[in-house]
């Protein structure tokens, strides 16, 4: 503040100067010389307030950042303190819980936990396996069941063309042997015979009766 008023008194003092010298029309070299020499000595005592005032930012600044670290340091220690705080809640907790045995039974009873973790982890794994097994098994049995419904099938369907064809050769056969025999017959029977009745059969009922001989048809 001291720098800030000195830097403002030489100012106007050096203005004071610049203006009597402007009101001066005529004056001597001597004179000239020693107002020159006094604005000179006003203008490095202006610079060196000048440098006084930028010494003092400079340590300003460097005040601002030691409080600024400060600041920083505190805001750590508080950070520590509020932990030292909380360690010593948990810590007054563990002492007035009854079912506290110590930090080696907690290390115990965290393996434990890990150790059944674990086991029901192999569980669930073995589990699946068996659920795979499971649907892999019940599908080959599908698969297998399917082929066997189309074997019998396909055997079935075998088996009735088969029959088909022996029943139709069969029709065809005895057809064919039925009409050769009756051919055979007919050839046999000379044209105009008849067999002989039985002893003691009427002859009128002979005649009443119609012939089974097949008769020619005349050609036209």
């Amino acid at each position: 503040m001291a720098d800030l008023n000195r830097l403002s008194a030489s100012l106007t003092g050096l203005k004071e100067i610049v203006e009597a010298d402007k009101d001066t029309n005529s004056v001597d070299d001597d004179e000239h010389q020693a107002r020159l020499e006094q604005e000179l000595e006003q203008i490095r005592q202006v610079n060196d307030v000048t440098e006084g005032v930028i010494e003092s930012l400079k340590v300003t600044e460097l005040n601002l950042d030691n409080v600024l670290m400060g600041a920083q340091n505190a805001d750590k220690l508080l950070d520590k303190w509020v932990r030292i705080l909380s360690q010593t809640e948990h810590t007054q907790r563990l002492l007035f819980n009854k079912g506290w045995h110590g930090a080696t039974r907690d290390d115990e009873m965290q393996q434990e936990r890990e150790r059944q973790l674990e086991a029901e982890r192999r569980r669930a794994q073995e589990r699946e396996r068996e659920r795979q097994t499971r649907e892999a098994e019940e599908r080959r049995r599908r698969e297998a069941h399917e082929e066997q419904r189309r074997a019998k099938e396909s055997g079935l369907q075998r088996r009735g063309i088969s029959k088909r064809s022996v029943a139709g050769s069969s029709s065809v056969g005895a057809s064919s042997s039925s009409s050769s025999s009756g051919t055979a017959g007919v050839r046999k029977t000379p044209a105009g015979s008849a067999r002989k009745p039985p002893a003691g059969t009427n002859r009128t009922n002979l005649r009443s009766r119609p012939s089974t001989i097949p008769r020619p048809v005349p050609r036209r």
